[in-house]
């Protein structure tokens, strides 16, 4: 995976993984299984872009903006059966 941070938060999401900023470190809660060691590279080499993404989610490109809109609404989709 050679990805720039945006892709790799909506590839986790998509693939039911949450990210949480939690001061300079970034919290994942993940189904079992599905951290492998590259994923876990992945994340550490994009660490600051993440936590720069998580805390301002609406920075960036229109089409960011859509796919961040998209993201959540296909969250309250499935979480809140909306």
């Amino acid at each position: 995976m050679n990805a720039n941070a945006a892709e790799i938060l909506s590839d986790l999401t998509r693939r039911g993984v949450r990210l949480a900023p939690n001061g300079d470190r970034l919290h994942v809660d993940a189904p079992k299984g599905l951290l492998t060691t590259e994923l876990l590279d992945e994340l550490r080499r994009h660490k600051a872009e993440l936590l720069a993404l998580l805390h301002d989610p609406v920075a960036g490109t229109v089409e960011d903006l859509r796919e961040h809109w998209n993201e959540r609404a296909a969250i309250l989709e499935h979480d809140a059966g909306l």
